[in-house]
């Protein structure tokens, strides 16, 4: 039967896509594809299954190796330690991951076939995430105060390079009454502080409501 069948369909892979639509029909009604699909029948485990069980457990795997990388990164972060070293196998992101896969087979197995989740832009998105969450959940935290009330403190100092930075903070009082200071943004200035101070409100407004259909949205 095996020397009937068409190879396209078989070993080679199919390639005529311009006449694809007739070579499928005659395909569907030659004799290897009768006994192709009824040898598939009669499977203890159908092929598509084992398919699906596998990519299952692909899937599985790569969340498994993607929640220890965010673990990581988050860890890393909390602390105020670089990520990246010199060389990439000298980061501290990839010798913590190193360590941890000595005890982690399938974190110790993907980390040797998959780079892209360590790179440079991935460890700088993941950050943005994890700020997004961080600056989500204080203005969720500010909104169900009784009383909507909060200050914004901005302060700058240059770098040692001259380039002015600015810090943007909020400060509010908490249930318990206990005043809270949280840093919102570090970022470089974008000019005159008298003329950024006029559009700060707005930032603030939008982004607050940035954030709360983001949370909607999750």
């Amino acid at each position: 039967m095996s020397t009937k069948a068409d190879p396209a369909f078989s070993s080679k892979g199919y390639n005529n896509w311009k006449n694809a639509l007739v070579s499928f029909e005659r395909h569907q009604n030659s004799k290897s594809h009768h006994h192709a699909v009824t040898v598939s029948a009669q499977e203890a485990t159908p092929i598509d299954t084992i398919l699906s069980s596998a990519w299952a457990k692909q899937q599985e795997d790569a969340r498994h190796c993607l929640l220890n990388i965010v673990g990581s990164i988050q860890y890393l972060a909390r602390q105020g330690v670089a990520l990246q070293g010199h060389e990439t196998q000298d980061g501290n992101l990839f010798q913590l991951l190193k360590f941890k896969a000595k005890d982690d087979a399938c974190l110790s197995s993907w980390l040797s076939r998959c780079h892209d989740y360590t790179s440079p832009p991935v460890q700088n998105e993941i950050l943005r995430l994890l700020r997004n969450c961080i600056v989500r959940s204080i203005a969720l935290s500010i909104q169900s105060l009784p009383v909507l009330q909060y200050s914004i403190i901005i302060d700058g100092t240059q770098d040692v390079s001259g380039i002015e930075q600015e810090s943007f903070s909020l400060r509010y009082v908490d249930h318990d009454l206990v005043p809270q200071e949280v840093l919102l943004v570090y970022m470089r200035s974008q000019g005159p502080l008298e003329r950024r101070l006029t559009t700060v409100p707005n930032q603030v407004d939008n982004a607050r409501k940035s954030y709360q259909s983001s949370a909607v949205s999750v």
